[in-house]
């Protein structure tokens, strides 16, 4: 997404509209000023590779040489931010909006270099008594930006909470009293503006400088604490070590089977029944449904005594960890019953995240599993343990401390090694901790660096620095290091220094976009109507979150419920009477889960639990834990919770791992993908199957089934891609003896589609679906993996099954979690459907793993999707993704946001424009052609028809005799445009409450003249879309207003959330109150010379009957394609100025 274009004299225009009071409140014209200096310093930053986290950040980098405007800017914000969080201001409000009104217009005038109206006139600058210093006291943690060293080599940094531009002095206590100096590595790495997190900071005694015992470096970016444990190695701590470790392929060894085994008994031991207690066949049939294919496919377990060893092994873990739960455990004061398992914490003052194993919920002590080798043990005493093991304790033990202000004293930690029946009590080593904290410092400089070159040329000079030589710190040459861990060191620096030239571009180019976007997700995004990434959680104030929809507070939890399927908790909503707005959480989504009870409680100081959303409504919330937990204790009812959006790392893990896989993959493949080869297709066969006619099905089946290599299939709105083509795909493949079929979609609901269209090509289709019962409809449940592995008793059993099944579908995120089923099972086709939605990456390890003889995994692969809907989400803008190489824009990779969909469509294009690998779809039989004329001429060059169906042929809408006048003609049109073009009174950019009542009345006039026929079914009848969650809520009151009940299950959403669905009547809110929005309600793109806008095409193409857009033709006809849209709709009389 691309920042909004405002230009001076707009910026002026606004501000000026801001200095009458008219009928906005103090608040409600801070939160527009708050917004416009928001705006503008994303402006002013959309062109720079950097990412700045928050406001201050932004601020100091767009004033970094001009203090007057750094300070300012920070005054606005200072006071806009405290009366969005409703604090009082120190002197009149009135004055100091009006102070602020024109200090905002000095800094547009100074950085854009213009005139500065005399009405902003004089500028009221505070006097140097007002500038905000640091409390002369010891102070926990101090955010600051870094500027540079002084001529001592102390810290200049820029304390956040000032408004004052000079630098501050800050040295470090372990300076001073430690030898080693710790952090060391950490200044050498630092760089002017770095974010930077200064712990326990005191006031020097001569008054004029600051120090801190810890420093971290750009702390909104967390890292797991097993991440920085595991950089830990026999040969030394190098920051290098996590980027091999991401580029790694997941190993699948006995000892990595026996580790994730010992997690499943000690879950099954802590929660067993005293009436039932855990039986260890139970639960290693457990232990075998939730990784068949990893236990089935283990290479250290293909001979019959290795498997009874392994089961032996297994066996003896059970047995340990009853001992210790049942037996040790009350020994050491630990009660079972007082469990937490698995409880995540984060700790943005260390930059860490983290989940133990096992901690009491009193948080006295905690218990950390490992399923150790002999060699860590002798005589039944631990006399040597693995450094990494030690790391990972305790920074386990420093969040905790930073966190929940628990000293160190007061928790014992315990490690318990799997093998042995025994814990082992662990101590706090704070030399260690700072080690580890400037290991975790190093690599997020890497990281930090990676992404501000944002180049593969630089990611290449980083990558080529991984050798056994660099990362053997230690100068190690025993057996050990000979045999086992310098060799994977030596292969990848191997694998990458002997790449051709455009593999390697490509494979540089890809890891620098993955770096990036992961970086900046986690530091949050720095784009227009941005509240994205998981920083959000401690750099935005509840209130803020409150009213833009992310963070729903005021819920009570009344039941707690275990199923077979997991843990339900069921929450009522406490609506506070100051905040109305919609949440922007829909069923399906992750959350962070935690209590709450003022705005003093967060994430960051409290526990969190992880959890899907079942349900939400205004009234009640249901939530389905990802972990269970049994203790009553832990989340007591009728206790106050809140919960905010959770960010998962888990794509980044497989496209890092994608690219692993790239690097391993069979130069046939690599080329294939690279264009260093054309595809093939049996022309024969081809030309064979369209002797029954060559209709457009006929045609694009017998092309899937020739291709050897890829087939792709654009699919437009309301063709049938999923339920007509797949299916039809589907049918012809079975039909030849022996062929496996992989059915993959990126979303649950596709996937959904895809097994509906399974069972109607025959209810008794035999096919897996991977997954479990949460995210799969009801109906699918018998074909889940899970469900049916259930009588499996030996890997033998699980490969019977295997080989039974010739179907298996799968979401992609799902699948690549399970990459051992290619181990044990060759697929010649997979069939990916919502293609162009899934960036290139996230492909990789699919299409580029081999099977257990070393030939690709997947025969050929079929793409379907439609390039001019909505792509995958990508938070960089896409001048930072831009692909600038010759060598990779000649194979079509224009742009690293993209989808291989995209990419491979354009280069055929490109090759062959009647290529014989690509097709579409083009009969659609979804809009009525009054409402497809328009999309079908303007984004698919007229090649969209009508089938047509029934209600495509329909001439005339109901007439409605009750309805005023003015509605009765707008809705006697399939399409129409409801002109709002008055002034608007707004408290923010985000609502136009002109366009909410006539969206409601519409709505309202629309249920009636339904009900005369038929029952009121929202999913079926009626949508709204709009642009922002701010309009949602004020769409909602009015639907309120309306009296009708049913309207307030209406759907009301952005057009991403509706892609893929459909209604019979769609209304479009365009929410477009200033030029500057337009960028943001747009997403257009060139093909042929033409332009497409793919948010306008999503947004048309929902409606089957009839479509109404509201909105303001002022600003909406400054864009070309929206111009064109309202001149269609002029031209059919249906065009209604209010």
């Amino acid at each position: 997404m691309n920042n909004p274009v405002i230009y001076i004299s707009e910026y002026f225009d606004i501000l000026a509209s801001l200095q009458t009071r008219d009928s906005l409140s103090i608040r409600e014209r801070y939160r527009q000023l708050y917004e416009l200096l928001d705006l503008f310093s994303r402006q002013l930053l959309s062109d720079k590779g950097k990412n700045y986290p928050n406001l201050f950040a932004r601020i100091g980098a767009i004033s970094e040489k001009n203090s007057k405007v750094r300070t300012a800017l920070n005054i606005v914000r200072i006071h806009a931010q405290a009366i969005l969080n409703r604090e009082p201001l120190s002197e009149d409000e009135e004055q100091s909006i009006q102070n602020d009104i024109r200090l905002m217009a000095f800094a547009i005038g100074e950085l854009y270099h213009g005139q500065i109206p005399t009405r902003f006139l004089p500028i009221p600058f505070p006097s140097q008594s007002e500038a905000i210093f640091l409390p002369e006291q010891v102070i926990k943690k101090i955010r600051a930006t870094f500027i540079d060293f002084d001529n001592t080599g102390q810290l200049l940094v820029i304390p956040h909470n000032s408004i004052d531009n000079t630098p501050i002095s800050v040295t470090l206590h372990s300076f001073k009293e430690e030898k080693e100096k710790p952090f060391n590595g950490t200044l050498k790495v630092l760089q002017p503006g770095m974010q930077l997190n200064l712990i326990q900071v005191i006031l020097d005694e001569n008054r004029n400088s600051y120090s801190a015992d810890i420093i971290i470096i750009e702390p909104d970016i967390l890292l797991d604490i097993s991440a920085v444990a595991e950089c830990f190695k026999e040969y030394g701590a190098h920051p290098l070590n996590y980027v091999l470790n991401r580029l790694s392929i997941d190993k699948n060894t006995r000892y990595i089977l026996l580790g994730n085994i010992a997690n499943l008994f000690l879950d099954e031991l802590v929660n067993e029944n005293t009436e039932h207690p855990a039986n260890y066949v139970d639960v290693m049939q457990k232990a075998f449904r939730q990784n068949p294919f990893g236990i089935a496919a283990c290479p250290d377990l293909q001979d019959e005594k290795s498997n009874r060893e392994f089961f032996s092994d297994c066996k003896r873990q059970f047995d340990n960890l009853c001992h210790i739960v049942r037996n040790e455990l009350p020994l050491f004061g630990i009660s079972k019953e007082k469990a937490l398992l698995e409880p995540s914490f984060i700790c943005e003052a260390l930059g860490l995240q983290g989940r133990l194993d096992f901690l009491c919920d009193d948080l006295s002590a905690f218990i950390e599993l490992k399923s150790g080798k002999g060699k860590e043990i002798q005589t039944g005493k631990l006399s040597t343990y693995s450094e990494n093991h030690y790391v990972q304790m305790l920074l386990y033990f420093a969040v905790l401390h930073f966190n929940l202000n628990i000293s160190y004293n007061k928790i014992k930690a315990y490690l318990l090694y799997s093998r042995y029946p025994q814990l082992y009590p662990m101590t706090v080593l704070k030399a260690l901790i700072k080690k580890a904290i400037n290991l975790r410092n190093e690599i997020v400089a890497q990281e930090y660096l990676l992404q501000t070159h944002n180049s593969p040329e630089y990611s290449q000079s980083v990558l080529s620095h991984i050798s056994s030589q660099e990362l053997n710190q230690k100068k190690t040459n025993s057996p050990f290091w000979e045999k086992y861990l310098r060799k994977p060191i030596d292969n990848f620096a191997y694998q990458i220094k002997t790449l051709p030239t455009i593999d390697n571009l490509y494979f540089m180019s890809i890891f620098t976009f993955i770096t990036k976007e992961q970086y900046v997700t986690k530091a949050g995004e720095t784009y227009y109507d941005s509240t994205h990434g998981l920083s959000t959680l401690w750099n935005v104030s509840p209130v803020e979150k409150r009213e833009s929809g992310e963070m729903i507070t005021g819920l009570i939890l009344k039941e707690s419920t275990l199923t077979e399927s997991g843990q339900y908790l069921s929450f009522c909503r406490i609506i506070s009477s100051g905040n109305s707005t919609e949440p922007n959480f829909r069923k399906g989504d992750i959350v962070i889960l935690y209590r709450y009870h003022s705005d003093k409680d967060n994430a960051c100081n409290q526990q969190i639990f992880k959890a899907y959303i079942e349900s939400i409504t205004s009234e009640h919330l249901l939530l389905i834990m990802r972990i269970c937990q049994r203790n009553s204790h832990v989340l007591p009812v009728n206790e106050q919770y809140a919960i905010e959006r959770d960010y998962l790392d888990v794509g980044f893990t497989s496209m890092y791992r994608g690219l692993a896989y790239f690097l391993q993959a069979n130069d046939d493949r690599r080329s294939l993908l690279l264009g260093k080869r054309r595809p093939r297709i049996r022309e024969k066969k081809y030309l064979n199957l369209l002797q029954s006619g060559e209709t457009d099905i006929n045609r694009i089946v017998a092309k899937a089934l020739s291709v050897q290599d890829y087939f792709l299939l654009v699919g437009p709105p309301g063709t049938g891609k999923t339920s007509h083509a797949l299916k039809k795909i589907v049918e012809s493949y079975l039909q030849e003896s022996e062929c496996n079929i992989l059915l993959i979609a990126y979303t649950h609901k596709a996937v959904d589609e895809i097994c509906n269209s399974l069972i109607s090509i025959s209810p008794d289709l035999s096919f897996i679906r991977l997954g479990n019962e949460i995210s799969c409809d009801k109906i699918f449940h018998k074909h889940l993996l899970d469900k049916i592995l259930t009588t499996c008793q030996r890997r033998s059993d699980v490969l019977e099954i295997l080989n039974h099944h010739r179907i298996f579908v799968s979401t992609l995120t799902t699948l690549n979690a399970r990459m051992d089923l290619f181990k044990l099972k060759h697929f010649d086709v997979a069939i990916i459907d919502e293609a162009s939605q899934i960036l290139e990456p996230h492909l990789l390890g699919l299409l580029c793993c081999t099977d257990s003889n070393g030939n690709n995994a997947i025969g050929k692969f079929i793409l379907i999707g439609d390039h001019k809907q909505l792509p995958a989400v990508v938070t960089q803008n896409q001048e930072l993704s831009e692909v600038k190489t010759p060598e990779l824009r000649n194979i079509g990779l224009y742009n690293l946001r993209e989808s291989l969909f995209e990419r491979l469509y354009r280069y055929e294009k490109t090759i062959e424009p009647n290529s014989p690998f690509i097709d579409k779809l083009t009969r659609q039989g979804r809009m009525h052609p009054e409402i497809g004329n328009f999309p079908a001429k303007t984004f698919y060059g007229g090649e969209l028809y009508p089938i047509p169906l029934p209600h495509q042929q329909e001439k005339s809408l109901p007439y409605i005799p009750e309805a005023e006048p003015q509605i009765q003609k707008i809705l006697s049109h399939r399409i129409a445009f409801i002109s709002i073009s008055g002034k608007n009174k707004i408290s923010s950019y985000k609502t136009n409450v002109n366009e909410a009542q006539w969206a409601a009345r519409i709505s309202a006039v629309i249920y009636h003249r339904i009900t005369k026929k038929e029952s009121f079914v929202p999913e079926k009848h009626l949508g709204i879309i709009t642009p922002y969650r701010s309009q949602i809520a004020t769409i909602k009151k009015e639907l309120e207003n309306t009296g009708i009940t049913e309207l307030l299950s209406v759907t009301i959403d952005t057009v991403e959330r509706f892609q893929g669905g459909q209604r019979d009547v769609m209304i479009f809110s365009c929410c477009v109150n200033a030029p500057f929005q337009l960028q943001f309600l747009c997403n257009t793109f060139e093909e042929n010379g033409q332009l497409i806008d793919r948010k306008l095409n999503v947004a048309l193409t929902r409606a089957r009957v009839q479509m109404i857009v509201i909105g303001n033709p002022h600003w909406l006809e400054r864009d070309t394609i929206y111009r064109q849209s309202i001149e269609y709709i002029k031209n059919k009389g249906a065009f209604f100025q209010i």
